[in-house]
C-alpha cells in the first residue's frame, strides 16, 4: 500500500474486498497483536442501520480499541435505517474514550447522519452526498387499527424530537432549515452546505499512512471483524 492511499484508490479496494477479489486485508493488525501508538484504524461501514449493523459495529470498534488504536476514521457509505439504533450508535462512539472521526465516503442518508455527527472531525469529501427526512416506517405487510396507526405516529413524532435534539446540539440551522429536513421528501445536502451548518468540520480526503489498519465491517451474514 503506498504512503498515501487516494479515495480512488481506496474505492476500488474496498469493492475488490466486497466481490471477493481480494481477502480480507487488516492491515498489520494480523502480524501483531497492537496498534502502533501512533497509527490511525480506518473502518469502513457501507450497511444499513439496524439491530445486527449494530453489534457488527459495536464489536468492531471494542475490537479496534482493544488492539491499542486511539483514533479511528469510521468511513460512513450507508442510506441509514432504524432511527434507534442510530441514536445507540451516536451515544456509543460520543462516549469512547478514544478519538472517533468520521469521513463521508459516498452517501450517508438518514439514521446513518446520525452516526456521521459523532465525529470530532467529520469529513466529507467533494462528491460525498448527505440525505435528510422525517421519521418513516413501513406498513406494508402489516394489518393495523385505527389505534395502533396513531400509536405507530406517535413513534415517529417521538423519533423526529430525538434526532432534533442531537442536531441542535451539532447544526447551526434556523427553525424553517429543520422543517425542510423533517420534511416528507429528501433534503439533499451537498459538502459545501454541509460545511456550512456544521455538519462537517471540513471538505477534503483522508490520507493513510503505511503503519494505519485498514478495516470493514462484514455483514452480519459473514464472520464479523
Amino acid at each position: 500500500m503506498s504512503a498515501i492511499m487516494n479515495r480512488r484508490d481506496l474505492c476500488l479496494y474496498l469493492s475488490a474486498l466486497a466481490t471477493g477479489m481480494l481477502e480480507p486485508k487488516f492491515a498489520s493488525a494480523q502480524e501483531k497483536a497492537n496498534a502502533n501508538g501512533t497509527s490511525t484504524a480506518y473502518l469502513y461501514f457501507s450497511q444499513p442501520i439496524d439491530d445486527k449493523s449494530t453489534l457488527s459495529l459495536t464489536n468492531g470498534l471494542i475490537d479496534l480499541r482493544a488492539k491499542g488504536y486511539k483514533v479511528i476514521y469510521l468511513m460512513l457509505n450507508s442510506n441509514g435505517g432504524n432511527i434507534s439504533s442510530g441514536i445507540a450508535l451516536y451515544h456509543l462512539l460520543c462516549a469512547m474514550d478514544i478519538t472517533i472521526n468520521t469521513y463521508a465516503i459516498s452517501n450517508v442518508d438518514s439514521a446513518a447522519i446520525l452516526l456521521f455527527l459523532a465525529g470530532k472531525e467529520r469529513v466529507a469529501n467533494k462528491e460525498s452526498l448527505f440525505a435528510f427526512h422525517s421519521a418513516r416506517e413501513d406498513f406494508s405487510n402489516e394489518k393495523l387499527n385505527p389505534d395502533e396507526i396513531t400509536e405507530r405516529s406517535n413513534v415517529l413524532e417521538i423519533d423526529n424530537d430525538r434526532m432534533k435534539e442531537i442536531f441542535k446540539e451539532r447544526l447551526t440551522i434556523n427553525d424553517k432549515q429543520y422543517g425542510d429536513f423533517f420534511g416528507p421528501q429528501l433534503r439533499f445536502v451537498r459538502p459545501q452546505e454541509a460545511l456550512s451548518i456544521g455538519l462537517a468540520t471540513r471538505i477534503g480526503e483522508i490520507s493513510m499512512q503505511p503503519h494505519d489498519g485498514l478495516y470493514y465491517v462484514q455483514s452480519p451474514a459473514s464472520k464479523q471483524l
